[in-house]
């Protein structure tokens, strides 16, 4: 046996062969549309269909893949999956629930007509909204290969779709005189601005900062305050004079409304943010003396005389409130007197290499959680009992333990670039195994029922566009940014996200489609299982 044939018989040579074939596939653009990670499934449906890859030694593989993947996208999806509920679950959920549930009861019911397989109608769903979560738990709870026919089929609809409603949708609509309120959706997912403030107000001359209460009030941070010549930290015990000039930062909506309570706003003062003795430093949180403990229990200004006005955790940038709890990764922008700035940072910072650490015990310990609740029966009243298997059970636990960040005293805690390797790892190897085993029944099922299935993905793919736009446009009032960016985040389509950005100059098609983003994927994974339930 030469080298080569050796290396050909080894699955995980195999696996890692069909990754590097399906990026390079993945990669070829045409009309600008690439088919990114799903080229892996492409390829892997040739080798399988030509028989050039044996399917069962893959296996493995890909159910380890399946529990990295959902894993992974649950402890990205679990702070914002919270905030979603707290910020704007009302719409994000009507627009979540009903865009996904409309597709599948839709697929459901042409299926049903054209007397398809329950597996294929299931895929067809999974491809027509572009989602690999849902194709993972139908896969693994159906243990059919027809699921990853029919979504290989479906899956560049889906896309099309998508993009072209992203793209043209601004010019149909001659872009509506509805106004792009980011804050609308959260202040947390708003850009954070900074504007200066000429103390005018009564109420607040001769008082310290620490009676004001302004937190109460609007969601800011009072950065620095400028008298005459002199800069000054803005510390719990500072007392605003008349005509004081106070630097603050916050979201656009909230900065407006800090008017009535101060004074006017004023052109930003440049000296503000760049005075001698005054410092301004990006710190990231290591130190585990400070992880776990909350902003009104740590106390920055009264105990160290700085102020903390913005945190960046992921890509979310925000204002701290009291209750916000300080995790390792975090990081701040202090501001306050050099050697107290220093003081701090060397002490919230002191175990700097934490940040590159995984903590592998709090990751196991979930991931095994996970599994448990994936293998747990759940009965559903009138459709049965399912289970939420490989996919389901860790995408609900890494959503759970990345919102609470800990599992009683072990701390959860992924890099972001860890975690998107283990992401991106965990989805190739499901897909290249998927692929090799759903290949075998290639040519028969596109003999036999291709153009039904075609049909079926453009019709699923365009109902799930139709309904996430007339609810979020019509039903919910919102601007055309926010629609796209809704409608884009309810069928999780980030090829669709890119097309909206292009055709507007706000941020808003992103912070919406961020609102509805998580609820969808995890409402796709259950509807999965659940038209599975229902169909066979």
């Amino acid at each position: 046996m030469s080298i080569v044939q050796a290396l050909l018989s080894h699955p995980v040579a195999v696996a890692f062969l069909i990754i590097v074939l399906g990026h390079l596939l993945g990669r070829a653009r045409v009309a600008g549309l690439s088919l990114g990670a799903s080229g892996v499934l492409f390829i892997a449906l040739a080798l399988g269909h030509f028989e050039l890859a044996d399917p069962q030694p893959l296996k493995p593989l890909g159910d380890f893949g399946v529990v990295l993947f959902v894993y992974a996208i649950g402890l990205q999806a679990g702070p914002h999956f919270a905030r979603t509920f707290r910020a704007q679950g009302r719409v994000a959920l009507a627009i979540g629930l009903g865009t996904v549930g409309g597709a599948a009861a839709l697929t459901a019911l042409l299926g049903g007509w054209w007397d398809l397989e329950a597996e294929v109608i299931v895929g067809v769903f999974a491809g027509a909204l572009t989602s690999t979560p849902a194709l993972a738990a139908a896969t693994e709870a159906s243990d059919s290969p027809l699921v990853a026919v029919a979504y290989g089929l479906a899956y560049p609809f889906g896309v099309v779709v998508v993009v072209l409603f992203a793209q043209f949708i601004p010019h149909w609509l001659k872009r509506s005189g509805r106004p792009d309120e980011p804050g609308a959706w959260s202040s947390t997912n708003a850009p954070l601005v900074q504007r200066c403030f000429l103390v005018e107000n009564p109420g607040c001359v001769g008082k310290p900062l620490s009676t004001l209460r302004l937190s109460e009030m609007v969601t800011v941070n009072i950065s620095r305050v400028m008298r005459g010549d002199e800069v000054h930290p803005a510390t719990a015990d500072l007392v605003l004079n008349r005509e004081d000039i106070v630097l603050v930062v916050g979201a656009q909506a909230q900065l407006t409304r800090l008017e009535l309570l101060l004074g006017p706003s004023i052109p930003l003062e440049a000296e503000v943010g760049n005075v001698p003795g005054i410092a301004s430093r990006e710190v990231t949180v290591t130190s585990l003396s400070f992880v776990g403990r909350s902003l009104s229990a740590l106390r920055p200004r009264a105990e160290y005389g700085v102020t903390i006005s913005r945190v960046r955790r992921e890509e979310l940038e925000f204002i701290p409130r009291g209750d916000y709890v300080f995790e390792v990764g975090d990081q701040l922008r202090v501001v306050g007197h050099a050697p107290e700035v220093d003081r701090f940072a060397e002490r919230i910072s002191a175990q700097g290499r934490r940040v590159y650490e995984t903590g592998i015990p709090a990751f196991a310990v979930g991931l095994v959680a996970g599994l448990l609740l994936g293998f747990t029966p759940i009965h559903l009243p009138g459709v049965g009992t399912i289970k939420l298997g490989l996919a389901g059970g860790p995408l609900f636990a890494g959503i759970v333990f990345a919102h609470f960040g800990r599992i009683g005293t072990l701390r959860i805690y992924v890099p972001p670039a860890a975690r998107y390797l283990i992401r991106e790892l965990g989805l190739v190897l499901f897909l290249a195994s998927a692929g090799v085993s759903a290949g075998a029944n290639l040519g028969p099922v596109i003999e036999e029922q291709g153009v039904v299935l075609v049909a079926l993905a453009a019709a699923s793919a365009a109902l799930a566009v139709a309904l996430g736009f007339i609810l979020s446009y019509v039903v919910f009032g919102m601007s055309v940014a926010a629609s796209a960016g809704l409608t884009c985040g309810a069928m999780t389509s980030t090829p669709g996200l890119g097309a909206a950005t292009a055709q507007f100059e706000t941020d808003t098609p992103t912070l919406a489609y961020v609102a509805v983003y998580p609820l969808a994927l995890v409402a796709m994974t259950v509807t999965a299982q659940i038209m599975l339930a229902v169909l066979q």
